[in-house]
């Protein structure tokens, strides 16, 4: 597998210019306003388990006018890469199903199996979402359960079987998210149309992570996306090396689970390792504060302020970074 170093061939860049590099990438430096679908586009996915987290992730990275729900606009909210809750352009949804519906599918069936709905009943699960959302929907994952018992699929009330359901039946390209009801999100009914030749799909993807994570590596894509070494080994060819060392990057306040901590095999670029727990204790991703991409402390909400944790003393050039981002975000410190 080629592309194992994110150095380029010829004169290796330092860790600042990788840094700065990818800064632009992600549009967390020099980014113009766009329009919340294009950000999300531009960036391949935008992981999204924590609403509140994705939508702040986009503004960060000069969205504008983002709706409350992230959902609707060109964007879409489903399963993908690392089988986690993902935005991604609606445009993208076939090319994001016909490489990772597969695999999930299949690694889903265990737990499906668990919760009461083998091969068959989790199949006709989903036949009959699509028949029931088509009529009645959009439902939230509890009246679609029900309405699933109605028709004679034992989908448990409680636990974790709802989500399953819904979660089979997004990956196998009958449902969306539409919204959301209180704190409950409405799922309707979707045709995602013909899917790609999936070897094709994976090299596709394979060039847009390139672009939005530079300089990358093949083991960056496949921590990135979780896809089986084999189809990275297949997808993946080195992109033209990055050139030169951008200026410094600015002050940025990054939610949970952002993509700067998630983009690549490795964070020591950014997250000094005797902090890293305080950032990304197991598998939690705290939000941070960063200075030319390097993370120098957590931060919280509180109500509009900004209450930060630093790892150690705060310059003047960080601390009136904060400031400015704060207010360029609608927070105060």
């Amino acid at each position: 597998m080629r592309g194992r170093s994110a150095q380029p061939r010829g004169r290796p860049l330092t860790a600042d210019a990788i840094r700065r590099h990818r800064l632009r990438a992600q549009r967390l430096a020099d980014a113009p306003s766009a329009a919340p679908a294009d950000v999300v586009r531009a960036l391949v996915g935008i992981q999204a388990q924590d609403r509140a987290a994705s939508r702040l992730a986009l503004i960060t990275r000069g969205a504008h006018d983002v709706p409350a729900g992230t959902v609707g606009d060109g964007i879409v909210r489903t399963w993908a890469m690392r089988g986690t809750l993902h935005l991604i352009a609606a445009e993208d949804l076939p090319l994001m199903l016909a490489i990772f519906a597969p695999l999930h599918l299949a690694r889903g069936q265990r737990r499906l199996t668990q919760l009461g709905l083998p091969p068959e009943l989790a199949e006709r699960s989903t036949a009959e979402t699509a028949a029931i959302l088509a009529e009645h929907g959009p439902l939230t994952r509890h009246e679609l359960a029900e309405r699933l018992r109605e028709r004679g699929v034992p989908v448990a009330a409680e636990g974790q079987a709802p989500i399953h359901v819904v979660r089979r039946a997004a990956l196998s390209g009958v449902l969306a998210e539409a919204g959301v009801r209180g704190r409950e999100e409405l799922y309707g009914p979707i045709d995602p149309g013909p899917l790609p030749d999936r070897d094709q799909a994976v090299a596709e993807l394979a060039r847009r992570y390139a672009a939005a994570h530079a300089p990358a590596t093949a083991d960056d894509f496949a921590t990135w996306s979780g896809l089986p070494a084999a189809d990275v080994h297949r997808a993946w060819e080195d992109s033209e090396p990055s050139t030169g060392e951008p200026e410094e990057g600015p002050v940025r306040l990054l939610p949970a689970f952002d993509e700067w901590l998630l983009g690549w095999a490795s964070r020591d670029l950014v997250l000094p390792k005797p902090h890293a727990a305080k950032a990304a204790p197991g598998g939690i991703i705290r939000p941070v504060a960063i200075a030319d991409g390097r993370a120098f402390a957590t931060w919280r909400r509180a109500g509009r302020r900004v209450e930060l944790e630093p790892f150690g003393r705060l310059t003047r050039a960080m601390r009136a970074g904060v400031e400015a981002e704060a207010a360029r975000l609608g927070l105060e410190v």
